[in-house]
């Protein structure tokens, strides 16, 4: 279904998206699914948005069908891919690179990415003016490392990924 135009709580100047178009998300029908794509889904659809009280899923930031996996390669010794597509609400969105972050460690606290698979985030083709440079700096590890060994960015990673605990922080 398309987007339902929920209205957000109101924002500063300061916000990216001061309007972000946000879809009701039914729970109620999505049948449990054992399946990696919908495992991997499930962990991260609950992340709240920096800048606004919805999650991830509401804002159309991820999609189930956003989630690519390619299997081990055993004749070859190759690692399997999980690749996730995200599609900042707009163009310039400041806060991708930290939306990312949210996702990689999600996902690396629950452990639901197999070993023998190697997680890579791209921001979506044409959803972003730095996509491929958000895209790069995603999938540097040393760069995820460095920064989530900075405490404002730890905190605030804690905000989005931790619904329950999560405190404002604008």
């Amino acid at each position: 279904p398309p987007p339902t135009p929920v209205p957000a709580r109101a924002m500063s100047a300061a916000v990216d998206n001061p309007n972000p178009v946000v879809r009701v998300v039914d729970k109620s029908h999505v049948q449990p699914d054992s399946s990696m794509v919908s495992i991997i889904f499930n962990c991260i659809r609950e992340i709240k948005d920096p800048e606004h009280p919805n999650t991830l899923e509401e804002l159309s930031v991820i999609d189930a069908g956003a989630i690519a996996i390619t299997p081990p390669s055993p004749s070859t010794a190759n690692l399997g891919k999980v690749l996730i597509s995200i599609t900042p609400t707009v163009p310039h969105c400041s806060l991708a690179s930290l939306i990312g972050l949210c996702i990689k460690s999600k996902l690396d606290a629950e452990g639901v990415v197999p070993r023998d698979y190697k997680l890579e985030l791209e921001i979506a083709k044409g959803s972003h003016a730095s996509e491929e440079d958000i895209t790069k700096q995603l999938n540097d590890k040393e760069r995820v490392m460095a920064a989530l060994e900075n405490p404002p960015l730890v905190r605030m990673v804690s905000n989005c990924v931790d619904p329950v605990e999560r405190m404002e922080f604008m």
